[in-house]
């Protein structure tokens, strides 16, 4: 089968022009072909979209060498080839090296289907490796604009230990600029100490081709300390070869001191007397510290998850439990007395705080409960209660027996 081909032939004889569709039909292809012999017949045919230009050298009022420099001019990505009669060596150089894909003369037009063969596969190549190159320094512009922009600090050292490469945010934490950093040492930046253990740890990275990370002390310019993390790992060249280290690190100070904070507020929560839970908007029981698990029955793995509804009693009424959640979903706390059920089955009797958490949008987010089992303090209180009413009845029984008496003496003395 065919193949087809949109073909522009400059050429001021038709019968030539004729000869050479001929012969690209010998050699298999279906040729869809238009033939100009002046410069603005051709920049109009231009317009359209065309496969391959066939031009003859020299016209009376045009020529190949022209026609190549206005499609270059353009920018279009047609591959001309010189079909002529007569060209000269010194000629067919300068056309062949300002772009031209071959030339054939037309006294050997049976070289014409091979060499549009050659030419037209060359031209794919060609627009694919062009295409390639775009994309590579799409992809290297869009890395660096990427790289520039990110708040951490990126590097690449050679294998001596030399700044090839710093963004912005690495010399401006150093307060350096780029030309203090590049072709430099850590030995020119840092103090000796942490230029050594900076060299080090690059050597190790290159020596065992893996990646390392820690978090280590920093000192800034202005002396301060910084904690950092550190990211290195071996940079390669296209063969493979270790051509040195690139790395990102970034200030974890902040972040370090925060974790300590929580630590320990975790710490102290999980070690409070107070049964405490951490229970989300939908009532789901997230956390819960080790008083809870011992006022309750449930240990953390099974109480997370587990609803409040749980340790209903059923000695509250749904009122009780609706106007509970209505005072904390409107972000008040709730605080009062209230039965519960243990995991066992038993019921306790706890005095409860609920207050609401809200996230950094107002928005609340969670609830914490604050429990303390108070059945033994109301079981007193009620013994009390009754120790006092039974010492009252006893000084009433008290107080009518005198009376009694003093009627009944005068009685019995008589």
């Amino acid at each position: 089968m065919a193949t087809p081909i949109r073909v522009l032939i400059v050429e001021d004889r038709s019968a030539d022009a004729e000869l050479s569709v001929r012969e690209m039909r010998r050699a298999g292809y279906a040729a869809d072909w238009t033939r100009v012999e002046t410069e603005a017949d051709y920049l109009i045919a231009l317009e359209q979209p065309w496969d391959l230009i066939l031009a003859d050298f020299s016209l009376p009022d045009f020529s190949g060498f022209r026609a190549l420099e206005l499609i270059k001019a353009q920018g279009r990505d047609i591959p001309l080839m010189i079909v002529s009669g007569t060209i000269g060596e010194e000629n067919a150089i300068a056309v062949l090296k300002a772009g031209a894909g071959d030339c054939v003369m037309k006294d050997r037009l049976s070289r014409l289907g091979s060499t549009i063969e050659r030419v037209l596969r060359e031209a794919d190549e060609n627009r694919n490796r062009k295409e390639m190159e775009r994309a590579l320094v799409e992809s290297q512009e869009l890395y660096y604009s990427l790289v520039e922009s990110m708040p951490q600090c990126v590097f690449r050292k050679d294998t001596g230990g030399r700044y090839l490469f710093a963004n912005q945010r690495f010399y401006e934490t150093l307060d350096r600029t780029l030309k203090d950093i590049l072709g430099h040492t850590d030995a020119d930046l840092f103090p000796p100490e942490t230029a050594a253990s900076f060299r080090k740890e690059d050597q190790q990275v290159m020596e065992s081709g893996g990646s390392l990370e820690k978090v280590q002390e920093q000192e800034r310019p202005d002396g301060r300390k910084i904690q950092v993390r550190i990211l290195r790992s071996p940079l390669y060249t296209s063969s493979g070869a270790i051509a040195g280290v690139q790395g990102i690190f970034w200030d974890v100070t902040d972040q370090l001191r925060d974790e300590s904070r929580l630590r320990l507020q975790s710490a102290a929560l999980e070690a409070a007397a107070n049964a405490i839970a951490i229970i989300g908007r939908d009532g789901v029981i997230q956390w819960v510290n080790e008083s809870f698990s011992r006022l309750t029955g449930y240990p953390l793995s099974e109480a997370v998850g587990q609803h409040t509804r749980v340790f209903k009693s059923g000695k509250h009424d749904a009122s009780f439990y609706a106007a509970l959640w209505q005072t904390v979903h409107k972000g008040n706390i709730w605080h009062g007395e209230m039965w519960n059920r243990r995991k066992d089955g038993s019921l306790y009797q706890e005095e409860m705080t609920i207050a609401p958490v809200k996230n950094e949008r107002g928005e609340i987010s969670h609830y914490i409960a604050v429990k303390q089992d108070i059945t033994e303090k109301k079981e007193l209180e009620k013994r009390m209660l009754r120790a006092q009413r039974l010492e009252s009845i006893g000084q009433l029984a008290g107080g009518i027996a005198h009376d009694l008496n003093n009627v009944l003496a005068p009685i019995l003395m008589s």
